[in-house]
This record gives structure tokens, C-alpha cells and sequence, in this order.
């Protein structure tokens, strides 16, 4: 008994279908790696054009390297941060942006990407700072730039908190 009932090109179509489904495999993985390489491109001259912060000092503890962003609802920005540090700054401290949660700008710390530094007492170190604006309707937004430092000092093995300093600077978001 003949399972193909004779049709012969039931067997070579199988083999058309798998080799149309590897290629189509294949390049759907390169559309991905080269989409991705292109974002993390895009996002290293965002990185790259952003213009430095001005230097902070004593009087001026923290400088942002925009103070009025423009931007587009759902885009990534970048913004370079320069803190004076009147006390050391550990790498658990990091810049923050927050708005008012009344406002319909809201972005999510969770989300900012930046890396932490220790920054000795009397020194300045530099943050950038990767936001993500969330769909936002148009319109402007004052936010706030958060800096906060416990102030964690080991002694004898245990860490010793003095009185967290806080600096704030606000930014302004013009979002189109």
C-alpha cells in the first residue's frame, strides 16, 4: 500500500518548506542583530554630542549640561551632571529626576540609566545620565534633579550615617 497515494511531490515540498523556514530564520536573527547594533550605536553619538555640564563648585553643587530640554514623547535623552561634593559621595548615590506627581510627565527612576561614583570630599565627578521620556502629551514640565548622599563612613567594620545632603536643581522638559 502506497501512503502517498502517488503523489510524488509531497516529500520534496516538506524539503522546500524547512529550507524556506531556516532561511527565513536566518534572516530574521540578522534583521535583530543589526537592528540592535544600530540602537546601541544611535545611543553612543546621543552620548557622545551631548554637551558637558558646566564645572560645579561650592556655590553651584550641582550643573546639568541642559537646564531646558526639548524633547519628543517616547524618546531617549541624554544629560551629563557635574556634583561638587561638599561630603564623599558614594557609588550608591546617584542623580534622580523627579517631577510632581501631579504632572503628567512622569519618569520612572527605575528606568534612568547611570552609573554610580565615589566622589571624595572637595572634588567634582560627572554622571550621564540615559532618561526615557514616557508617552507624554505635549507641553512643558518642571522636574527636579535630585542628589543625595548618606554619607556612609566605615569605622571599625560599621557604617556610620551622618546627615544626608540633598541638592536639588530643577529642569525644565518641553516636550512636542
Amino acid at each position: 500500500m502506497d501512503i502517498f497515494n502517488g503523489r510524488k511531490g509531497t516529500m520534496e515540498l516538506s524539503a522546500k518548506s524547512i529550507v524556506i523556514l531556516v532561511v527565513a530564520i536566518v534572516v530574521v536573527v540578522f534583521i535583530i542583530f543589526f537592528t540592535k547594533s544600530k540602537f546601541t550605536q544611535t545611543a553612543n553619538q546621543l552620548a557622545i554630542s551631548e554637551p558637558d555640564a558646566p564645572t560645579a563648585s561650592s556655590n553651584e553643587q550641582v550643573t546639568v549640561s541642559r537646564e531646558n530640554v526639548k524633547v519628543t514623547s517616547g524618546e531617549d535623552i541624554v544629560l551629563k551632571v557635574k556634583v561638587y561634593a561638599t561630603q564623599n559621595i558614594s557609588a550608591s548615590d546617584t542623580p534622580i529626576i523627579s517631577c510632581p506627581t501631579d504632572s503628567a510627565l512622569m519618569i520612572n527612576p527605575y528606568t534612568v540609566e547611570v552609573i554610580g561614583k565615589n566622589i571624595p570630599a572637595g572634588q567634582t565627578g560627572e554622571y550621564t545620565m540615559k532618561v526615557p521620556i514616557p508617552s507624554t502629551p505635549k507641553g512643558t514640565y518642571v522636574c527636579s534633579l535630585n542628589m543625595e548622599s548618606n554619607n556612609a563612613v566605615e569605622q571599625n567594620g560599621t557604617l556610620i550615617y551622618s546627615e544626608p545632603v540633598i541638592i536639588n536643581k530643577d529642569i525644565i522638559f518641553e516636550v512636542d
